[in-house]
């Protein structure tokens, strides 16, 4: 039997018997990164959802043919999401969509559905997000069947939804949509909660679910953490991060034993969507995080620590491999493809050559392949976070290199602002205003996207910070306080601190002590609170002066302390992360991850 797929605007023919087992029914996006904590980015992580079904709908006659339908257009779509060819992807999910609604399969529509959301949240096409986003939500809201059935959809949608606010960096518009997800799944993961086996059910062609319960547990522990870091709740995002990671190890040692009734639906792929390659995925998330936690806070070493964390598992990476799942063997690396979309151009002749080459190679060469791709997912976010350590250590030339690399290497725009706004703070600690006015052109609030409140926030900042280096006060003051407005507008709370103190340096520059102290004492009090050791060590130098300036001896001596204090732990933990072995990773920015040299030997101890 011959089954036509239809791929945009050409088709593709397939003799090959349609396999019974097919690719994941969703790919999956998990946000991660900011600018100094504040600017929130999103990296795609490729088929984090382990989706599962039952067996039971195979052994049914009437369903067989349109599960041999929807697994030969699943299996093209999965390639092609994996290559990155979202356009062509996307446009699989609505054939799916449409089929089906044709079909009578409900569940499944909206699992389509929101599946297509989730690449066009990837592909950062917002405008065509909100519109299904909007038609996903009345579906669920207006569901008749399985209310456990409803609970697993209004999951998956919120979790979408949040995504779509922490993708724009609106974490105020976020907070009622994230708790509804909190209660959710409270709900699913109650006592009395039915397992997956039972939620599946037995009606033909709905028996999914998008991920395990226990992996949504650890899924909303990771949007909590990215909600709380992008907020400016650094001790919260660290205290979700480690409970998510207990979780992952739990999923992860479950995954070796023999399936009980929460795995009884079997997964997708064991090779590529199964527990601990979504395990990995997850982990690396969270080990991101905590590292740009920790560099806020002001613990070096710990982030430090951290970001080895990351870089040892970016050399475990999981691979991924397609597979025909009717066999069990390695399948051509071509499979059911579609053709070139419509008009070709560099980019689709590009991608051509690249499955010419690969439907050549061997099976082990193809692992190799998509091994390296996962990991390239990564490695530009390594090195950001490296950049950023780098900055905290006063290297600059390492960090410059850091993120010269990661713009290299990334194709997301987001992670290019993320790391040109970072540079272009390099550049200003270096007096480097050549390089600095050039860059700043590509990085202007209105040369970003329009979704990215964050972004647009920060580089308002940036653009501050600059003026005052200038000692252009007068500049500085109006784009610190459409920063403030925009940060005031979402919550982005070290964003606004960050803005009040220099804010207070710039009044205090001007001579301006009493706004100078009505920006400042906001700026120390939210810097407790985050906490940002940075920024309250920039807080207590300036009431230090403006104590003295009053002829407050008490208080001035209380700050003069307090700034020591502040001065030296990052002094302390400054040298502490300059004697790891880890330290030497901000050297590297090209080839694999290097591994560490053992720590050196202390000094021995001076004779007496």
């Amino acid at each position: 039997m011959r089954v036509r797929v239809c791929v945009v605007q050409a088709r593709a023919r397939s003799s090959r018997p349609p396999p019974r087992r097919r690719a994941p029914l969703a790919v999956s996006v998990l946000p991660q990164r900011d600018l100094l904590g504040l600017v929130q980015r999103f990296e795609c992580l490729y088929n984090i959802s382990s989706q599962t079904y039952s067996d039971r709908m195979f052994k049914a006659n009437a369903w067989e043919r349109i599960s041999q339908e929807m697994g030969n257009a699943w299996q093209p779509k999965q390639i092609h999401a994996t290559e990155r060819e979202y356009e062509v992807a996307s446009s699989l999910l609505g054939v799916g969509v449409d089929y089906a609604q044709i079909s009578n399969v409900a569940y499944t529509r909206v699992l389509f559905l929101l599946s297509r959301v989730m690449l066009l949240l990837i592909d950062k096409k917002i405008a065509e997000v909100l519109p299904l986003l909007n038609q996903a939500g009345h579906l669920v809201d207006s569901w008749a069947g399985s209310i456990h059935q409803k609970e697993y959809l209004k999951v998956f949608f919120l979790v979408l939804q949040v995504c779509h606010y922490l993708m724009a960096g609106q974490v105020k518009s976020v907070k009622p949509c994230l708790k509804q997800l909190q209660q959710s799944i409270q709900t699913i993961m109650g006592s009395s909660w039915p397992d997956d086996d039972s939620v599946c059910g037995s009606t033909l062609g709905e028996s999914f679910v998008w991920m395990s319960r226990q992996q949504l547990y650890v899924l909303v522990y990771l949007v909590t953490v990215m909600h709380s870091a992008q907020a400016g709740y650094m001790e919260k995002a660290h205290k979700y991060t480690e409970k998510a990671l207990a979780q992952i190890d739990k999923l992860t040692a479950k995954s070796g034993e023999p399936e009980d009734s929460e795995t009884a639906c079997q997964t997708w792929s064991r090779s590529e969507a199964g527990p601990r390659a979504l395990a990995w995925r997850l982990r690396m998330a969270l080990v991101e995080h905590a590292a740009l936690c920790r560099l806020v806070a002001g613990g070096k070493a710990n982030a430090l620590q951290e970001i080895a964390r990351a870089a040892a598992l970016l050399r475990q990476a999981p691979s991924r491999e397609y597979r025909a799942h009717s066999t069990g063997g390695p399948a051509r690396a071509g499979g059911a493809r579609g053709a070139v979309p419509a008009g070709g151009g560099r980019q689709g002749q590009r991608a051509a050559g690249d499955r010419a080459r690969r439907r050549a190679a061997a099976p082990g060469a193809l692992a190799h392949f998509v091994t390296e791709a996962i990991a390239a997912l990564h490695t530009p976010q390594l090195h950001c976070l490296l950049g950023l350590y780098a900055m905290s250590m006063n290297c600059m030339e390492a960090a410059e290199s850091q993120f010269h690399t990661a713009i290299h290497m990334s194709q997301e725009r987001d992670l290019w602002m993320f790391a040109k706004l970072n540079l272009a703070i390099v550049y200003l600690r270096g007096r480097r205003d050549n390089e600095l006015t050039q860059l700043m052109t590509e990085v202007r609030p209105e040369s970003l996207p329009a979704y990215a409140h964050g972004l647009r926030a920060a580089s308002y900042y940036v653009l501050g910070l600059q003026a005052f280096f200038q000692a252009r006060y007068n500049e500085a003051k109006r784009y610190l306080r459409e920063t403030l407005k925009m940060a005031n507008a979402e919550d982005l709370n070290r964003l606004t601190s960050c803005s009040l103190v220099l804010l207070g340096h710039i009044f205090l520059s001007i001579n301006n002590s009493r706004e100078s102290m009505n920006m400042v004492t906001p700026a120390m009090q939210l810097a407790s609170k985050i906490p940002d050791v940075h920024v309250q060590l920039w807080a207590s130098a300036i009431l230090k002066d403006l104590y003295r300036l009053a002829n407050d001896t008490d208080r001035e001596t209380e700050a003069y302390q307090m700034h020591c204090n502040f001065s030296q732990a990052l002094l302390k933990d400054h040298f502490a992360a300059s004697q790891m072995a880890e330290h030497a990773l901000v050297t590297w920015t090209a080839g694999p991850v290097p591994a560490l040299d053992a720590p050196p030997a202390p000094p021995p101890a001076p004779a007496p």
